[in-house]
């Protein structure tokens, strides 16, 4: 509704064959379920993946129901351990659209895109979010981050 640009920075670290992940902005502080997966998520923008389903980020985004709207990023954007990946969400004041930018660190490759439907609500609050869970296999999942920044037009 004001506008606002969001950034991080992040590397996957310690993957597993069953886990997901989300990065970007989601319409709730509580706690993020266990078992979260990709396919449930709503009130999002940002990027994410779901092990056994996708090899490359996703750029996701949903309203308040149904499933996320999932843009599959180029080639570039494979999911490996130890890639870094800049992240970049924007709307400008009263927009009737989203800017989501991810940028791979150590090759400088750029993928974008501009996001007009499925968005959360223009009064919906959007919080930072950075999360995996390691779905069915019992074993650790960990990212690295370099930082979150958030600010607003006003």
């Amino acid at each position: 509704l004001g506008g606002w640009t969001f950034v991080t920075r992040v590397s996957l670290a310690t993957l597993q064959a069953t886990g997901m992940g989300f990065f970007g902005l989601y319409g709730s502080t509580a706690a993020l379920a266990t078992t979260l997966t990709l396919a449930t998520v709503v009130n999002c923008i940002g990027i994410g993946f779901q092990r056994g389903t996708h090899t490359r980020w996703q750029i996701v985004h949903n309203d308040a129901s149904g499933a996320p709207t999932l843009i599959n990023a180029s080639s570039a954007f494979a999911l490996a351990a130890d890639a870094v990946v800049t992240l970049i969400i924007a709307a400008a004041p009263n927009a009737g659209s989203v800017w989501v930018r991810i940028i791979d660190e150590s090759t400088g490759t750029v993928f974008e895109r501009e996001l007009t439907t499925d968005l959360p609500a223009a009064t919906q609050f959007l919080s930072p979010r950075l999360y995996m869970n390691n779905g069915a296999t019992a074993a650790a999942v960990a990212f690295d981050c370099s930082g979150v920044y958030v600010e607003t037009d006003f």
